[in-house]
């Protein structure tokens, strides 16, 4: 898979976390894929569509932004500020963070994402 290609499915996946489509994104991930972040690991693409469909549903808006993109043949790196309303509570928060793709055969075999997740607590806590 060359860059561009791998470059368009982090590409779909920024489209389909924007739109809120747990499908679409769990569309995207290999059958023996592995999602890493600060609240755990989740193998498999039903287990991807799971913390997708939590994520949405503690969230009434999430958004990507401020993107910046590195590409190195099937190996994406994303740096991101994330904005999000909490379903629970009001006040919006927000966090950078980067995250780490590997994509073969057209889909992603494994997403490594870095948060502080220290720093989203204490906004949490803040607007609660």
């Amino acid at each position: 898979m060359g860059e561009a290609e791998a470059r368009q499915v982090v590409e779909r996946y920024i489209h389909y976390l924007h739109n809120r489509d747990e499908e679409g994104l769990a569309s995207l991930f290999a059958t023996g894929s592995v999602l890493t972040n600060p609240l755990g690991s989740y193998q498999g693409r039903e287990a991807v569509r799971q913390f997708y469909g939590d994520l949405f549903s503690s969230y009434r808006s999430y958004h990507l932004g401020q993107l910046r993109f590195s590409v190195g043949g099937d190996e994406v790196s994303l740096q991101w500020y994330a904005e999000g309303q909490p379903s629970f509570q009001e006040g919006p928060v927000g966090m950078p963070g980067c995250s780490y793709f590997l994509i073969r055969g057209g889909q992603i075999q494994q997403l490594k994402v870095y948060y502080d997740a220290a720093q989203l607590q204490r906004q949490l806590a803040a607007v609660t």
